[in-house]
């Protein structure tokens, strides 16, 4: 007969951010540890509150499956003498196994024939291997951070209070530290502290639920999505959906009830994103936008008082509290309060801010250090200027002056008060900044949107413009954090090198940017003003173009869904110009199918063979002594101009159609010609023209790669 299991681990409030991967990692580790102590069972559900942990666990065997162990012991024939009977070493290995010598038995494998013993274990019963393995099980839970508290050498993310433990609706008794399993758990903090007895999983939640408590994370989810939406729609207005403070707010509550809030007017003059950090970021608060909102003549900003007819946010938000009151006038005014004081620092800090214009700040950077070893922000947004009139140059279609002008302000409000009371909003500041002090729209959004994308999936900048400060500006991170030695190892990334890298290669492909990494590290460390010798130059220059291949290849392997073999052969080659990187994957991802292709690949492999390790000059026409080897290297001459001007110009299509073309003189060359001919000169000269083949293909990518 089967039963189930409830576990539930009282403790003082979890953080938010802690709880659902704890609660994943609970459900891992409960099945890896059933499993390895042959414990069958049905299914494991896990549920979380801020307060608890719970496990259910159905259709537990009420004992261990019987198992069957088998020891094998020496050779037969080291076990027998000659006349059958057995050796000290096969009564050795009886003694050893603590049975009779007539118990054992000759076990035959793929090794031979030995001497063995089978033994049947008898499973124990299930209640009496959970109380050893719980309380192993609980404590294995990872958390970002643990502590301790009192005298107890055990940690957990917060102090354990209760242990709720039922196996077949029995109490099932254990102890972690000093608190004892029991049947007993316990209510909203403050709604129904109270304990109450339980003695089935319906009871746990009946009981759970008449003490204002929704254990299932999802239900609790629901209704808080629910309510919210019911609360904007009243205020006619609607909420933005945020995946991250949705989940967030469903982890700090128990019993969810939805409350509106409200502020002045005048707040609105602020920055709708200095609004929404602040109650979102630091509140938890849903901000109430108007449902028709970015709509009309956009409006220039050139004053605080532009501010408020481009903000979208209607006066209100909603916000989640735990506790369920006949009046919550009392719990809002509370809430209303702390957010007028927060709006009130805001605006203070925008006005202070303002009152110079943005360029007044970059002086300032001077004091600030980026990186020890690579100097100040004003040192970085010096590199940042010098590397955007390189990039300029590259591009005809862009204001050189805006980029430059972008580049020596885009840190600017770094130093400010706004960015640092709140620094999610460096960028965004800087935009308001340098428009409130007249500077061009274009500079100002590529001033915002130069962190982008915050994200590894985040979103991509919207201009041109800024999608270039991006690429200098993280380029420059790269370099300088490699520099001062500061290289991602293993899952340690701190400075989110590897994050940024994917970001350059998003927005090349994005944009179709013609960028070569090459060329901008070799860029960054001639405008950077550094100690440079040259060991030290190619050093870095090798580190950082491994990185971006790395990054390259993930990306391309993971997202895009390219074979690995392709991806090898074409990053193996060129993996410095993205561009034309993926044109490659992408051309020979189509081509790989095709039976020419296939057949041109095996001869190129054929080609890469022969020649290794051989010695090569130029090609003697005269000693083109066969049909064959006349013919490849008529087509080959002819028809490597050509390629060569296709690789030049992108034009990976044609490029391929005359590959291929070189299939059939490439066969009948190794049909008809002996390559390693007696005659040295006739070796070594079809040595020289299969290395030129070799040369041309190895200028595409490695087609010895392809599988």
């Amino acid at each position: 007969m089967d039963t189930d299991l409830i576990l539930e681990i009282g403790t003082e409030e979890i953080p938010a951010g802690f709880l659902a991967n704890s609660a994943k990692k609970l459900k891992e580790i409960t099945t890896q540890v059933l499993s390895d102590s042959f414990i069958r069972f049905d299914n494991i559900t896990v549920y979380y509150t801020p307060r608890r942990l719970v496990l259910r666990v159905e259709g537990i065997a009420e004992k261990q499956d019987d198992i069957t162990e088998e020891f094998t012991g020496p050779p037969k024939s080291i076990a027998f003498d000659k006349d059958g009977n057995p050796t000290k070493a096969a009564l050795g290995f009886a003694k050893k196994q603590n049975t009779e010598f007539k118990n054992l038995k000759i076990i035959e494998n793929e090794k031979g024939q030995f001497l063995g013993f089978v033994k049947k274990v008898r499973g124990r019963k299930s209640n009496q291997i959970l109380k050893e393995i719980i309380p192993d099980i609980v404590l294995k839970i990872p958390f970002p951070k643990s502590m301790r508290w009192r005298t107890s050498k055990i940690s957990f993310a917060r102090p354990i209070r209760w242990i709720l433990c039922l196996f077949n609706n029995k109490p099932l008794k254990f102890k972690i530290y000093n608190v004892m399993s029991s049947n007993k758990s316990y209510g909203h903090r403050f709604l129904s502290p109270k304990s109450f007895k339980i003695d089935s999983w319906e009871s746990y939640v009946s009981n759970l639920k008449k003490s204002y408590v929704v254990l299932n994370q999802e239900q609790r989810r629901a209704i808080i999505e629910k309510e919210i939406k019911i609360k904007a729609e009243e205020l006619n207005g609607t909420i933005i959906e945020d995946e991250q403070l949705l989940e967030t707010v469903t982890n700090i509550v128990e019993y969810p009830v939805a409350l509106t809030g409200e502020f002045e007017q005048e707040y609105l003059e602020v920055p709708p994103e200095v609004l929404v950090s602040v109650m979102k970021t630091h509140q938890k608060y849903f901000p109430v936008y108007k449902k028709q909102r970015d709509k009309g003549e956009q409006i220039n900003i050139r004053s605080l008082a532009d501010i408020k007819k481009i903000n979208s946010l209607l006066p209100y938000f909603v916000f989640i509290s735990g506790i369920k009151v006949a009046n919550p006038s009392t719990i809002v005014k509370g809430n209303e309060r702390v957010i007028r004081a927060r709006f009130n620092d805001a605006r203070f800090f925008l006005q202070e801010d303002t009152k110079q214009h943005i360029e007044k700040y970059v002086e300032r950077l001077k004091t600030v250090t980026y990186l020890s070893l690579v100097g100040s922000y004003f040192d970085k947004k010096t590199r940042l200027e010098k590397t955007s009139k390189y990039i300029a140059k590259c591009f005809n279609n862009i204001n050189e002056n805006d980029l430059i002008r972008a580049a020596a302000l885009c840190k600017a409000d770094l130093v400010t008060q706004m960015v640092f009371e709140f620094a999610e909003l460096q960028g965004t500041m800087g935009k308001y900044y340098a428009l409130i002090s007249g500077e061009k729209n274009e500079v100002a959004t590529a001033i915002e949107e130069h962190y982008m994308p915050t994200t590894r999936d985040g979103e991509l900048p919207g201009s041109l413009l800024g999608s270039l400060l991006s690429i200098i500006e993280k380029i420059d991170n790269i370099c300088s954090c490699f520099y001062s030695n500061l290289i991602p190892s293993g899952s340690s990334d701190p400075y989110a090198l590897r994050r940024q890298a994917i970001g350059i290669i998003r927005i090349i492909i994005h944009n179709k940017i013609d960028l070569n990494i090459r060329e901008l590290i070799n860029n960054w460390t001639k405008n950077s003003d550094l100690d440079f010798p040259d060991d030290k130059k190619n050093n870095l220059l090798n580190q950082v173009l491994g990185f971006f291949r790395e990054r390259f290849r993930n990306l391309l392997l993971e997202e895009y869904d390219f074979d690995f073999d392709v991806i090898d052969a074409a990053l193996s080659v060129n993996s410095e110009n993205i561009l034309d990187s993926l044109k490659i994957v992408e051309t020979i991802t189509s081509y790989k199918q095709k039976q020419d292709f296939e057949s041109v690949t095996t001869a190129f492999k054929r080609v890469v063979n022969i020649t290794k390790n051989s010695d090569t000059g130029n090609i003697d026409k005269s000693l083109l002594v066969e049909n064959a080897e006349r013919q490849l290297h008529d087509k080959f001459f002819k028809t490597k101009d050509l390629i060569q001007k296709d690789l030049e110009n992108g034009n990976y299509e044609q490029l391929f159609t005359k590959l291929i073309s070189l299939r059939v003189p490439i066969d009948n060359f190794f049909d008809s010609v002996m390559v390693m001919d007696k005659n040295p000169q006739l070796k070594k000269n079809r040595l020289s023209l299969l290395n030129e083949i070799k040369s041309l293909f190895f200028e595409i990518a490695d087609f010895s790669k392809l599988n």
